[in-house]
């Protein structure tokens, strides 16, 4: 993966174009189960567990630095990886949220703590001690528009 981001982005400069991470992060779900196909419980069931396994951190850090090393975000760097998604259940559809659910213990959390960890490394000592997140979808459980957000984006190009 490394090498392919980093032959985007090669290829990107030479058009003067910038290469961003849109809905980056590692998302597991069974080959042509959003499709339509059927799941096989077995395997959903080991994509949870490696969506939940500690080692899914030094995994997702590993393909950060990855993003990092192909010029994508970092110091000097004005691009954003937007991480995808916040909070959300794992299911046969996918392991796609940093967390399982609103307030889940970060020691709990290999991605979230993957992406904080990112965060706190590339932002400055003045952003890095603000809060980021949003409103209980209990106060909004109509969605949640740009109102209900507090705090610096949650990840952000560095200064």
């Amino acid at each position: 993966a490394a090498q392919k981001t980093a032959a985007q982005a090669a290829v990107a400069a030479q058009f003067n174009l910038s290469v961003i991470a849109y809905e980056a992060g590692p998302g597991l779900v069974e080959n042509g189960v959003i499709e339509g196909g059927g799941a096989t419980g077995a395997v959903t069931s080991l994509l949870i567990a490696a969506a939940r396994d500690p080692a899914m951190q030094g995994f997702y850090e590993a393909g950060l630095r990855a993003l990092q090393g192909a010029g994508l975000y970092g110091a000097g760097r004005e691009r954003p990886v937007q991480a995808f998604m916040s909070a959300g259940p794992f299911s046969k559809y996918g392991a796609w949220g940093h967390l399982e659910y609103t307030r889940q213990p970060p020691e709990l959390a290999p991605k979230y703590r993957a992406v904080q960890r990112a965060v706190d490394n590339a932002s400055t000592p003045a952003t890095r001690s603000l809060p980021t997140g949003c409103v209980d979808p209990l106060y909004a459980p109509w969605g949640l528009s740009d109102a209900v957000f507090y705090g610096p984006p949650p990840l952000a190009a560095p200064a």
